[in-house]
């Protein structure tokens, strides 16, 4: 019996990109022969090919060379013939290939079993999938989801997700990472109904989209439905450690204690430009996930004492987990200047800036206490890198610029983004990070859009440009 795995290319960023495959060894693939292959050519509008091939039975490997053609420049990526065979031996694997021949180019190559197919195809007989994808070297994206509510059933936020996974994965510029900053899951959620992570989370990551999630208010509550979800967030990032040393992940810097150990993370996009006079330019893009809120103790829930409709499972809405001494550490590692040089900090949480109701006390304080909001901005001001945070909480299904506030009237100056949520319809932020030249000058220009889901196309037309900024 035959075996083989899916060979997979998606252009993500380029106006055409041809693709060579040149097959090795005849005795390694079905009947003796070469693969029926033919070699693709991706432009804007077919910017996919996904084809199966098959090798011949035994100890067998199924070697071949990659060659991609830019702009009528060519390079041949691996310093070894690429083995498909490798794609069926295990789980998944990721590597990076900067091209040094074509400008601005890196390819994701992801290989292993598990995978779903760019098409959406599953994986059966223990077939595999090696996968490249073409995007450029000096632009990202990141995509945030803010206030799933996984489990309101009047919204349609019950069981298989996979319309929403597909509509994010139909993109052609799709993100390289999603991030989803807390209220994972509504409240009160029956245990059947409470599994984002099988029903959404992991067939994002099957689709080569990792995420980086973290848990909000109704993520904290116990007693309905929801009161594990630290648990799956620590398991998880037990994960990331080793799928994203690609990353340069870390979550060494939580407090060494039971209560504290294991929930807040970072990891780091890197960008790199050709300038004009042929100088290689890098900008580094430190993500920090902080949770529910920034805050250095567990505080109860101001906003609901002597509320007697609402019993004591409420009372840990405002719980920090020491975010703040895992940032203020986390930051410290960026101490000396060669690692502070070029870096942009990212913070995502779940509490905005501005909260709930600026002229009430209580509920302004309720879930970010104004010794903690201090703390947050010294820490930031300090620090001095260019920052910028994305959060949720207030549901809108827009984008909003908010500031980050000690009260009804004292301002800090520091700026964030309180994203559209999904709990009513999925929508999806998203974050442009690219490197351009101005004036001899390397700068990061950061644009941010929005859109529902179910409305994206291929090209992403229906994202509405919200800002544009410059570090």
């Amino acid at each position: 019996m035959s075996q083989g795995a899916y060979l997979e290319f998606a252009n993500r960023a380029f106006d055409k990109v041809d693709v060579t495959v040149d097959f090795c060894n005849k005795k390694d693939w079905e009947h003796g022969k070469y693969p029926q292959w033919e070699n693709p050519v991706l432009t804007e509008k077919c910017y996919l090919s996904s084809t199966r091939l098959e090798m011949a039975s035994g100890k067998v490997h199924g070697y071949f060379r990659v060659t991609i053609t830019i702009d009528g420049k060519s390079e041949n990526f691996g310093s070894k013939e690429f083995d498909l065979n490798d794609a069926t031996n295990g789980t998944r694997n990721w590597s990076y290939y900067y091209s040094g021949g074509i400008n601005d180019c890196v390819i994701l190559v992801t290989y292993g079993r598990g995978l779903d197919t760019l098409g959406g195809e599953k994986m059966k007989n223990k077939r595999g999938c090696y996968r490249f994808e073409i995007f450029r070297a000096s632009k990202r994206r990141i995509a945030v989801m803010t206030d799933y509510h996984y489990g309101c059933k009047e919204n349609g936020n019950t069981g298989n997700q996979i319309n929403v996974v597909n509509e994010i994965n139909r993109l052609r510029d799709r993100p390289e990472f999603l991030v989803m900053t807390g209220d994972l899951l509504h409240n009160p959620t029956k245990l059947e109904d409470r599994d984002i992570w099988k029903n959404f989370i992991d067939p994002l990551e099957l689709k080569n989209i990792p995420v980086a999630d973290g848990f909000g208010n109704h993520d904290l509550w116990t007693g309905v439905g929801a009161e594990n979800v630290k648990k799956d967030i620590k398991k998880r990032n037990k994960t990331r450690k080793s799928d994203w040393k690609l990353f340069g992940y870390s979550d060494s810097e939580n407090k060494k204690t039971c209560d504290n150990d294991g929930y807040h993370y970072r990891w780091r996009i890197d960008l790199q430009k050709r300038m004009a006079n042929g100088e290689m330019k890098q900008k580094h893009i430190e993500c920090i996930m902080l949770n529910n809120v920034p805050g250095e103790t567990n505080v109860d829930d101001i906003g609901k004492k002597g509320d007697k409709k609402v019993d004591d499972s409420q009372k840990e809405g405002t719980w920090s987990f020491d975010s703040l001494g895992f940032l203020e550490r986390s930051l410290s590692k960026l101490d000396c200047p060669s690692a502070r040089k070029d870096t942009i900090l990212l913070l995502f949480f779940h509490i905005n800036y501005e909260s709930e109701s600026m002229e009430n006390t209580n509920a302004f304080y309720r879930w970010w206490p104004r010794e903690a909001r201090g703390k947050y901005n010294d820490i930031l001001k300090e620090c001095k890198l260019p920052n910028c945070a994305f959060f949720g909480h207030i549901h809108n299904e827009k984008m909003f610029h908010e500031e980050l506030h000690m009260d009804s009237c004292e301002t800090t100056g520091l700026k964030g983004y309180r994203c559209a949520v999904s709990k009513t319809n999925r929508y999806l932020n998203v974050i442009d990070l690219e490197l351009v030249e101005e004036n001899g000058e390397c700068k990061l220009r950061m644009t941010t859009k929005y859109g529902k889901t179910a409305d994206l196309t291929v090209k992403g037309d229906s994202l509405d440009d919200f800002d544009t900024k410059y570090f």
